[in-house]
């Protein structure tokens, strides 16, 4: 095995993020969805920056489970986001789906983290970060 990584691995190859042409409509045909339905990311920090990217307008809402990754704080801030913390239940540092959940609460959406939530989180990523959109005073029309 390591003869075959050294014939194969160059310190070059190992220092770039891959290209992703041929893996994506392998990997779209065996999750049973359209390449378009794909996207892929070098690494976990711009997964984050896509995500806020796509769904944080400059002042919205954005909650945080504190502690978190630092970077969904990061991002949300570049994107000019008004940051709610909600620290994990106190008593067995459980997620606090109640305080996300609530009537009186600003509609979430959408919501990521590792507890099934409704509507459903992104499978890819694994903290809670949940964008908020203020209910209107009236339903649209």
């Amino acid at each position: 095995m390591l003869d075959f990584l050294r014939e194969r691995l160059s310190e070059d190859g190992l220092s770039v993020y891959p290209e992703y042409v041929e893996a994506k409509p392998e990997l779209a045909a065996f999750f049973g969805v359209s390449p378009e339905e794909l996207i892929f990311t070098n690494g976990t920090d711009e997964a984050i920056q896509v995500l806020v990217n796509t769904y944080v307008d400059r002042g919205g809402d954005v909650f945080l489970l504190r502690p978190s990754y630092a970077m969904y704080r990061f991002y949300a801030e570049v994107a000019g986001a008004t940051i709610r913390e909600i620290d994990y239940r106190p008593s067995d540092l459980a997620f606090p789906l109640e305080r996300f959940w609530t009537p009186s609460a600003p509609t979430p959406a959408p919501s990521s983290s590792p507890i099934p939530t409704i509507p459903p989180a992104p499978a890819s990523i694994s903290t809670a970060f949940c964008v908020s959109s203020r209910r209107p005073a009236t339903p649209p029309s």
